[in-house]
């Protein structure tokens, strides 16, 4: 099912955190704005109001300032996903 403009669409966002590992910024703002988290540091910012309108770059942006300047942030918007969440 294609997004609608009402709802937006889904980002997919993954991280690499090197040298001081402050991984809870990063995480208390990605529950913040209600992200799933199935896989260690990937989440999905999940279809919206909220993501209407939004594009990868913005939801890079603000995301990004939760991040030192050594890690790495990608995101990807997605109109689909399937889940096998590893047994931990």
């Amino acid at each position: 099912m294609e997004p609608s403009a009402k709802t937006g669409h889904a980002f997919l966002i993954t991280y690499d955190l090197i040298k001081d590992k402050d991984y809870k910024k990063l995480i208390d703002e990605l529950k913040r704005w209600n992200c799933r988290s199935d896989l260690l540091s990937a989440w999905v910012l999940p279809a919206s109001a909220r993501t209407a309108g939004l594009t990868a770059q913005a939801v890079l942006e603000r995301f990004g300032g939760f991040i030192d300047g050594d890690d790495g942030l990608v995101v990807v918007e997605i109109a689909d996903y399937a889940v096998i969440p590893p047994r931990r």
